[in-house]
């Protein structure tokens, strides 16, 4: 994750997705969850709960696939 990270700090977007592909959707859920707390969306934490559903299942298969 912190290669990722970085990464995407230096503004390597296909490396950054190369490294860990839930890294940009977790910043970006993230992003969402401050927003969210600030302006109180109406829907917020249920788009939350699924986005972090989401992105686990998305890190979970990277791995699987990786791992094969």
């Amino acid at each position: 994750m912190q290669r990722s990270l970085y990464s995407l700090y230096r503004g390597d977007f296909l490396d950054s997705w190369h490294y860990n592909i839930g890294g940009m959707p977790f910043l970006l859920l993230l992003v969402f969850t401050a927003l969210h707390l600030k302006l109180k969306f109406k829907h917020g934490a249920k788009i939350i709960m699924w986005g972090f559903i989401a992105t686990a299942a998305l890190m979970w298969g990277s791995f699987l696939i990786k791992l094969l």
